[in-house]
């Protein structure tokens, strides 16, 4: 499954939303793109978001996923998920990132933005796939990333997912903060294209389904 992160960057500083699983250096890839600071935002805790962090030193994540990223990070669950992954097999030890402690992370909250020179990204919170699942809205772009909080695979089957109720509520409250003000939204997964009323779109599942 593609794993897919943004990098964004503004005359000043540039902005990382998401890390992937942590399997193989994202750092040196990020450093091929640019010489500018580095900041990287985490959508949510989960093992294929959030694990490659701990190559970067100023790290941001909603604290409400502090359980769901004790879970996932563990080796365990780790390993679990990357053999879905066909090459897993082949990777050296050395080329597993080890886990960001969660206590070295920056909290992140809806509300905060990050002013990247030319560039600023803002962050809503959209519980649901997980508690402290957030979207990013970068405005210039006029783009919304959404990641897994809503998209055409949005789960909400395990342990820390809300109901389908409390997931309409605030997929409801993010559509009307954001409305009008982006005119493509962007994934996590797949080739990373979502359509642009997909927030209305799922709100619409969530409809069925209740």
């Amino acid at each position: 499954n593609t794993e897919l992160m943004y990098l964004v960057e503004g005359d000043d500083r540039a902005a990382l939303l998401d890390t992937g699983s942590g399997f193989g250096s994202l750092r040196a890839c990020v450093e091929a793109l640019t010489d500018k600071p580095v900041t990287v935002l985490l959508t949510h805790g989960h093992t294929d978001h959030a694990l490659g962090a701990a190559e970067f030193e100023e790290v941001y994540m909603n604290p409400l996923d502090e359980a769901v990223y004790a879970k996932h990070s563990a080796m365990p669950y780790r390993a679990h998920s990357g053999a879905m992954w066909p090459d897993f097999a082949k990777l050296c030890p050395d080329q597993i990132i080890p886990a960001m402690p969660f206590s070295d992370m920056r909290p992140l909250h809806e509300g905060d933005t990050f002013d990247l020179g030319g560039e600023t990204v803002e962050c809503f919170a959209c519980p649901g796939h997980t508690p402290g699942t957030l979207v990013f809205l970068l405005r210039e772009e006029r783009m919304l990333l959404s990641g897994d909080a809503c998209n055409d695979r949005t789960f909400l089957f395990d342990e820390f997912t809300s109901s389908v109720e409390d997931y309409r509520k605030a997929l409801v409250v993010l559509d009307a903060q954001t409305a009008g003000r982006y005119d493509r939204v962007l994934l996590s997964h797949g080739d990373g294209e979502g359509v642009p009323d997909m927030l209305r779109r799922v709100i619409e599942v969530c409809d069925d389904i209740l």
